[in-house]
Order: C-alpha cells, then structure tokens, then sequence
C-alpha cells in the first residue's frame, strides 16, 4: 500500500499598521515537495496449498515488488507475482525481499484435498454426509458420482441400487477427489396379516407396512399347509390391503403376504384365514328368481314389440310436433329482434325502435302450443317404454348368477 506525504503550506499574513497610518499586507508561504513511498508488505506468516492447486500469497502493495526464495522447490513453486503451486505434500518456507530490504519468512504446507464418508456402507433408501476436507476455502467443485448405484446431492450421498460407486467432487480443471462407498439392497421385512370375510364370496386380507417394500403379493390356499396360488390379481400391490373376490360361500380359505421391492423380497407371512359369507338365498330360491326374472325380460320385450306398432302413428306426431316447435320458436326470436317502428321512451325522452309486441306475442303462443305437445308425447312414450324395466332384470339375474356360483 503507498502512503503520500502531503505537502504542507505554511501561510502568514500578517497585517501592520505603519506609524504613517498605512496597511501593509506581508505574506510568507513554505511549500515542501510530494514524496510517494511504497510500503508492501506480506500479511501473512503461514499459509496451506492444496497439492496441485495454486494460491496468492497476500500483501498490501504490488506483489511484484518483491524477490521471492522457495527453501525446497519440490513443495512448492513461486511466480514473480506471488503465487505458489503446490508440488508435494508437506512444508517448506518462501522468502520474499521488498524493495525496502525488508525480508518476510512465510511458512508454506502443502496438503491433499480428502473426501471422507461419514459410512461407508449404507442401504438402499439411506443416506452418508460426504465430507470434503481442503486448505482452499474458495474451491469450486461440484458434487460427482462414478454411476447410477448413488447420487450426491449438497453433500449427501444417497444409496440408489446395491453395489459400488466412487462420490466425491470434481474440480473444474476435470481433476476429481473421491471415496469408494457400498449400497446394499436393502433387506424387506416379513409382513403380519390379518382376514376378514367381506361378502359371501369375498374376504379381504390386510397387513402392516414394511419400510423398505414397494409392493405386495397375496396368495390364497384351500387349507393351511396346501399349496398357496397367487390370487388373481394380487400382485404388485401397492397398498396394505386386497379384497379376494370370485370365492366359494361358506368357504374357509388360507391367506399369505409376501413383501418385495427391486432386488429381494421377504418371506411368506403367517398364514391367515377367513369363512365366507352365507348368500342372500338357497340355491333353490336363486334358480325361481332367475327364472322369474327371465319370464320378466320375455314379457316385456313382448309389450315393447305391441307398442312399438301400436306407437307408430303416435311417433309420426311427435317428430311433426318437434318440428312445428323448433320452426315458431326460430320465428319468435326473430320477432323480439325486428325493428318495425319507433315508440316513445320516455326515460330516455326519445322515439327508438321497438319490435312488434303483437308478433312476440303470436309466435309464443304456437310456441308454447308445440312445446306441451311434444311434452305429452315423450311422457306417453316414458310410460309405455319398457327398456328399463329390461335392463333392471338383466342385472338381477346377473347378481342371482354370481350368488348362485360361490354355491
């Protein structure tokens, strides 16, 4: 840093007054020359390189201005500018001479940039604190991984499949700093289950969360220790419960739960059962009501053939009706829209043009005729329309069908 002497003025004035009465005004002024003096000087007395990396030693002033000495010039190297290279590990001194013939002594250790894990084996699912250890405070260096079986991410290394991976940073001249860390698959647990009938033909079985599963298999048996058969589907459930339907009524059945995610999957549960339901109706009653509801189905597929005859004139009607509506309600908007002649506002104290009311009024009253028309039409049609009806035996049968196969 240079320092500037300024120069100092000294200035009198001094005002005599002669014998005469007279003023005479004196001045004396001293003026002393401007004088820079440079002042470098080193601020530090140690300093720590990464080994490979280089680092400005500070000063105050130009660093130029100095002679630098390196003691072992295979730790380190020193430009005219005051930068040191780190060559190897461990320490050694840096003289520097200012142009005063002031020397400074800087004591320089070079030392390895480490990336240290907090584990060095972590699960599937876990994490490690990644741990970079450098003398450059500034360093710039992102987050690095050798492959898809870890992430890192602000300095968490998190275990994405089972295997190995290098983490650690790569400096932004390519070079990369890391630690070897292992991802095992992690372990799924044996889940407990329970069973509960539903329906007298289903049972739904239920289970407790395993942390590490992804999804769940449900297998079924007619006894304890038979042979377990995946349900249909049963597998790849997300959740921690699944409703077995299609079953036997009255049936006891085995139930077990296996856990898995990408790389293991646990053992089979304890098993776990459940009795069916009883159904609504025998299987005697079951088969009357099918068939009554069948005798349903024929009879009124039979009206709907009468009336479909007997409704045809009526339906010729009705489609004319539609169209005598639609046509006067085109007219009647048409009527609220023409301008005819000019009537007196008195809010606004003008003649404006106004529709002819007695039109509107014409066209909504056809209108309206055709509008009740086609109304009593399509609820003579409602009554006499038999599809429904058809549609709601249908289903019942369908139902009595599937009571009647869990028998």
């Amino acid at each position: 840093m240079k320092r500037k002497v300024m120069a100092m003025a000294l200035a009198s004035v001094v005002s005599l007054a002669a014998l005469s009465g007279t003023i005479t005004d004196y001045a004396s002024v001293s003026a002393y020359a401007l004088e820079e003096v440079d002042s470098a000087a080193v601020e530090v007395k140690s300093i720590a390189v990464a080994k490979g990396m280089t680092k400005q030693i500070p000063v105050t002033g130009n660093s130029s201005g100095f002679k630098w000495s390196v003691d072992n010039e295979s730790k380190v190297t020193i430009s005219d500018d005051g930068v040191i290279t780190g060559l190897a590990l461990g320490s050694t001194k840096i003289n520097a001479e200012a142009s005063d013939g002031k020397v400074y002594t800087i004591k320089v250790s070079v030392v390895r940039v480490e990336v240290e894990l907090s584990e060095s084996t972590i699960m599937t699912g876990k994490s490690a604190k990644l741990i970079v250890n450098t003398a450059e405070q500034d360093l710039n260096y992102k987050w690095y991984s050798s492959n898809e079986n870890a992430s890192v991410e602000d300095g968490v290394v998190t275990g994405k499949k089972a295997g190995t991976a290098k983490v650690g940073i790569v400096l932004e001249d390519g070079k990369i700093y890391s630690a070897k860390i292992k991802v095992k698959a992690q372990k799924v647990e044996t889940p407990s289950i329970k069973a509960k009938a539903s329906t007298y033909e289903s049972i739904t079985v239920s289970w407790n969360k395993q942390e590490a599963a992804e999804y769940y298999k449900v297998y079924y048996s007619d006894s304890k220790t038979g042979k377990y058969t995946l349900v249909k589907n049963g597998g790849n459930i997300k959740g921690t419960s699944f409703t077995c339907g299609g079953l036997k009524n009255q049936t006891k059945y085995f139930f077990k739960v296996k856990a898995f995610n990408k790389t293991s999957e646990s053992k089979f549960s304890e098993p776990a059962y459940a009795v069916t339901g009883r159904p609504q109706y025998s299987k005697e009653q079951l088969q009357k009501k099918i068939q009554e509801e069948q005798d349903n189905i024929n009879y009124y597929k039979m009206l709907q053939s009468v009336n479909e005859g007997t409704l045809a004139d009526a339906r010729t009607q009705y489609n004319k009706c539609k169209k005598e509506r639609d046509e006067w309600l085109k007219k009647l908007n048409a009527a609220r829209t023409q301008r005819t002649y000019r009537e007196y506002n008195p809010e606004t104290g003008r003649f404006e043009w106004a529709a002819d009311r007695k039109q509107i009024a014409y066209c909504q009253e056809n209108y309206d005729y055709y509008s009740d028309l086609v109304d009593e039409y399509e609820k003579m049609f409602k009554q006499y329309d038999y599809s429904s009806k058809i549609k709601d035996s249908t289903t019942r049968i369908q139902t009595y069908k599937k009571m009647l196969n869990s028998y």
